[in-house]
């Protein structure tokens, strides 16, 4: 998806919306009080959960919830 701005084509790479998506999801549910705390958290959690390092148990929920 190429987006406009000024003369310059943006690329959103793939898979970057729905990442932003299941973000703004959790921080709308949890309505934490430090965003960036909360979403240094999150996105650890992600790269943990891809690189095997999560429980299988909590990972299957945390995904359940984003879809």
């Amino acid at each position: 998806m190429a987006v406009p701005f000024s003369n310059t084509k943006i690329r959103v790479p793939q898979g970057f919306r729905n990442l932003l998506e299941g973000f703004t999801r959790e921080v709308l549910r949890n309505q934490p009080d430090d965003i960036i705390i909360f979403g240094a958290r999150y996105f650890q959690f992600l790269l943990n959960a891809r690189n095997g390092k999560q429980n299988k148990n909590i990972v299957a929920v945390v995904f359940n919830r984003l879809n």
